[in-house]
């Protein structure tokens, strides 16, 4: 009897191309989204991304302490925490055109399989 071990893989930060990460997922990586979502100044590429990549491939994270969210609200720090993980949510929302409850429950079902809890 053989021993298959499979291996899944999370890319951090995912901020590449389209290209990039069809190679990703065909390899079977999942990608993290951070605040970078938002920023359509530095990161607009990441549009087509979002639209292409499934939510049950797709987790978002803050990156804290760098890359905030560009739609949360003004605050005084500029350090990023899990707290802003709606606005990430919300970013990938509006990309997608659905829900932020259906971005934020179908990444928390992807995070929850990937890391077995």
């Amino acid at each position: 009897m053989s021993i298959v071990t499979i291996l899944k893989a999370v890319v951090h930060c995912f901020t590449g191309t389209l290209n990039e990460a069809k190679i990703y997922l065909d390899k079977g990586f999942y990608l993290g989204f951070t605040g970078a979502v938002s920023d359509q100044n530095r990161f607009s590429h990441l549009e087509e991304v979002i639209r292409y990549v499934p939510l049950d491939r797709m987790m978002i994270e803050t990156d804290a302490p760098f890359m905030l969210p560009k739609n949360r609200p003004r605050v005084q720090h500029r350090r990023n925490e899990p707290a802003f993980l709606p606005y990430v949510a919300q970013a990938i929302a509006r990309i997608k055109k659905i829900s932020i409850s259906e971005v934020a429950d179908e990444t928390t079902k992807t995070t929850r399989k990937f890391f077995n809890i």
